[in-house]
């Protein structure tokens, strides 16, 4: 497993001399070596490992890509690509530096405040709903995959099943399978495809002077925009009086709409029990109760 000290020991004269971090040469020569550099770990994040760092009064962010990243089915090429975008549309700081392999990569700390329920006022929600209408609208960007949710449930099943649970009588899984794929393959009245980030989760979204940013667009991928909402509103567990407010002015059917929720719901049931953040029988539970939804 990569560690911090590591990678700045072995790329941190490549970022000085190439100057992506804003920071002179004659700085660092007067300054501590890289190894007496202290990292703190960022808590927020499930997947990836963030590190703070800070030089020449700037912060920056070191992320380490999870080990997992495959089995999670996660294009990180494509997740670069979609981030340097949403960067040039101001709704993320972009990426200074990226590893080869994209087992790492470098960028600007960002100054703000994680997003939380208290937090969720009528103008948050507003500036919620502007920065996916932003996301949304431009269909310029190029060679992005659409979400398959088929593919992502099946690269899941794969980890929930190598886990043991579903043999080692802890829960039949089988026939919850057949049902959430069926759910799955629903489609929206509505063909509208958009870019959309797909995991906007309140700690992915950081409140500054300048407005909202949002991190961390591993799972981002072309999909029907309500996937987003849908996303938010179960994450931030809005209740009705937040949902009018944030899907207001958004045309949408009330169908497409229901099966949004449905399809995030399943999905994010599916990671967190591949992740083992839930219990075989909370999983089997949480499943049987969304299908008679």
């Amino acid at each position: 497993m990569l560690q911090p000290e590591a990678i700045l020991t072995r790329y941190g004269d490549d970022w000085l001399q190439s100057g992506l971090l804003g920071i002179s040469d004659e700085y660092f020569k007067s300054s501590a070596e890289w190894s007496s550099l202290e990292f703190n770990k960022l808590t927020a994040g499930l997947t990836n490992r963030n590190y703070l760092f800070s030089l020449a009064d700037k912060k920056f962010v070191l992320r380490i890509a999870a080990d997992n990243s495959t089995a999670l089915s996660l294009d990180r090429i494509g997740e670069y690509r979609i981030h340097q975008y949403a960067a040039e549309a101001g709704l993320v700081s972009p990426i200074l530096f990226r590893h080869e392999n994209d087992d790492f990569w470098l960028r600007e700390y960002i100054v703000g405040e994680e997003l939380n329920q208290q937090a969720l006022t009528a103008s948050v929600l507003l500036s919620v709903s502007a920065a996916f209408d932003t996301l949304h609208a431009d269909q310029s960007l190029q060679n992005v995959q659409q979400l398959d949710l088929l593919s992502k449930a099946s690269a899941y099943w794969r980890m929930i099943d190598s886990s043991g649970s579903s043999v080692n009588g802890e829960a039949d899984f089988q026939p919850l399978r057949a049902q959430i794929t069926e759910l799955l393959q629903c489609a929206f009245e509505s063909p509208k495809l958009a870019l959309c980030h797909l995991d906007p989760t309140l700690n992915n979204w950081i409140k500054t002077e300048n407005g909202l940013q949002l991190l961390d667009w591993e799972y981002a991928a072309l999909a029907n925009p309500l996937l987003d909402y849908a996303a938010f509103m179960q994450g931030a567990e809005l209740d009705r009086q937040q949902q009018d407010q944030l899907l207001q002015g958004l045309v949408y059917s009330d169908q497409d709409w229901q099966l949004a929720q449905k399809q995030m719901q399943a999905l994010s049931l599916l990671w967190y029990k591949a992740q083992r953040l839930i219990s075989a029988e909370e999983f089997k539970q949480q499943c049987q109760a969304l299908i008679k939804y």
